[in-house]
């Protein structure tokens, strides 16, 4: 790994000794994200700490490099996490991956530790290749905002070809100008009752108003494990003002389960390089014989300074989406104050 972020920090130097050239082969980047937080998790006392050190967040660095020739490429991403006040942090290759287009770009090859968002939905990221998954993506582009195809994850040689291809995830992606965009496939499972299905919309069609709407199928077929989730959002932007509301709902297959349902207004005003905005969102389960219901809300109120190109500086507590899970009890929201460089 060390051999490895040396590499990368000399495509960077490579990369600023070539900044004139007006279309550059080789680009490079970075992400920080990190944050003094201050918690409080119910009646316990509050915490002071960084990201990762019990803040309820995680630390993250990112170093970023691409090559680009005609119609291959090459894509690394090196990326070190975790909790950097206790000198623990945790690094690896998170992205690493070589790409080509063949047919008049109608057809893409991508292979290694993929980092793909094509057939995954814009508010949820459903369907999305990624999180250190190796394999091969072949996506098929006949007409312009038609993209589909299937990735095929790396598997033991031992395994057979047919039992490999039952891991196979199927995806697609629609995008119509005017309109909007659309996101679909599954993903399917050799364990039985475990494949996976996701579906988005992305209406656009109306000046400055978008409408969000996502599923997810989890465990298809199972009736003890399996759940829905259903996601929907307006989104209204009037100059500097962007308003907007999103709601959640999640059902799960098991008889007498609860069902968990979210309100979520938000607002925004963006002044020059000041951005002042916040959300509150309201959750709550239904009761059943074995369930409690359970109920709860958190608002989050943030300002956003941007630095230059790139680099804003945060004053807020991030949103963290409340999962239930049928006979686990959820514990209180967490509150607090991040400062954070992102």
């Amino acid at each position: 790994m060390k051999k490895l972020l040396a590499i990368l920090l000399a495509l960077c130097v490579v990369g600023v000794a070539f900044a004139e050239d007006a279309a550059p082969a080789l680009k490079w980047s970075g992400y920080l994200d990190t944050g003094i937080a201050y918690n409080v998790v119910g009646s316990a006392d509050g915490t002071l700490g960084l990201d990762g050190d019990d803040s309820g967040t995680t630390s993250r660095l990112n170093l970023n490099a691409s090559y680009t020739n005609e119609n291959v490429g090459l894509v690394l991403r090196y990326r070190t996490t975790g909790d950097f006040s206790s000198g623990t942090p945790v690094s690896f290759l998170k992205r690493g991956y070589v790409w080509g287009t063949m047919f008049n770009g109608m057809a893409k090859v991508v292979a290694g530790k993929l980092g793909d968002y094509t057939w995954s939905t814009a508010a949820n990221d459903f369907g999305h290749i990624d999180s250190g998954i190796t394999g091969v993506q072949l996506q098929i582009m006949p007409v312009a905002g038609l993209n589909f195809g299937f990735f095929l994850p790396a598997a033991d040689t031992a395994v057979l070809a047919e039992d490999a291809f039952k891991d196979i995830k199927l995806g697609a992606a629609y995008d119509m100008d005017g309109i909007g965009g659309f996101r679909a496939g599954i993903d399917l499972s050799p364990v039985a009752d475990s494949a996976y299905a996701w579906f988005g919309a992305e209406i656009t069609a109306v000046e400055n108003f978008a409408f969000y709407f996502d599923y997810a199928g989890t465990d298809l077929g199972n009736d003890v494990t399996g759940d829905t989730y259903l996601f929907q959002e307006i989104d209204y932007t009037m100059d500097a003002l962007n308003v907007g509301i999103d709601l959640e709902q999640q059902f799960w297959a098991v008889d007498d389960s609860p069902i968990y349902l979210s309100f979520g207004p938000y607002a925004s005003y963006a002044m020059d390089k000041i951005t002042l905005g916040g959300d509150f969102t309201y959750y709550m389960t239904t009761e059943t014989d074995l369930v409690d219901s359970f109920n709860g809300m958190y608002i989050h109120p943030y300002a956003k300074y941007a630095v230059g190109t790139g680099a804003v500086i945060e004053l807020g507590r991030r949103h963290h989406r409340v999962e239930a899970r049928p006979g686990i009890d959820v514990a209180a929201d967490q509150r607090g104050l991040a400062v954070g460089v992102l």
